[in-house]
């Protein structure tokens, strides 16, 4: 009966580690076309084009994994997603792993772009902080799901 629980307990941890994963991938592209497209065609373009669909999709299928997540969460105490505390030790390496890749990323990104501010490039001027706000984010939330969601699904 014991080993039962932990076992239903284990494949909750994973299956919310998943979910998480998911709706933080979802997203990280969510906020990546978006300040991609606002770049792109400048700020306050509100007419129809080409990354409208994307990202409607990616903002639907993002609410539903959170929710779904959401509604793991009472049977996965949600502290353990955050302090690495799941009773498995391989979903603690994997969650650690998407913390540091994630670190890592925007920390390269960060040290690329101060490098390139040295050279005034009217792109990197021309951005507004609302846009590279949402770009980082989305860089984050991606780098932080890619590793999670290789190994996972890597494993059916």
């Amino acid at each position: 009966m014991m080993a039962e629980m932990q076992i239903n307990e284990m494949y909750n941890e994973q299956k919310y580690l998943k979910r998480n994963a998911m709706g933080s991938l979802c997203l990280g592209g969510y906020f990546l076309l978006n300040a991609i497209s606002s770049i792109s065609h400048g700020e306050g373009a509100s007419y129809f084009n080409l990354f409208t669909i994307p990202l409607f999709l990616l903002s639907c299928s993002g609410l539903y994994f959170i929710i779904s997540a959401a509604s793991i969460g009472p049977k996965v105490n949600s502290k353990k997603f955050w302090s690495s505390a799941f009773g498995d030790e391989y979903l603690n390496h994997l969650n650690l792993r998407g913390f540091k890749w994630a670190f890592v990323v925007t920390g390269t990104i960060f040290i690329i772009i101060m490098a390139l501010s040295v050279f005034e490039l009217s792109t990197l001027q021309s951005v507004s902080i609302r846009y590279f706000s949402e770009l980082v984010l989305g860089v984050m939330f991606v780098a932080y799901s890619t590793p999670i969601v290789y190994e996972l699904f890597g494993e059916q």
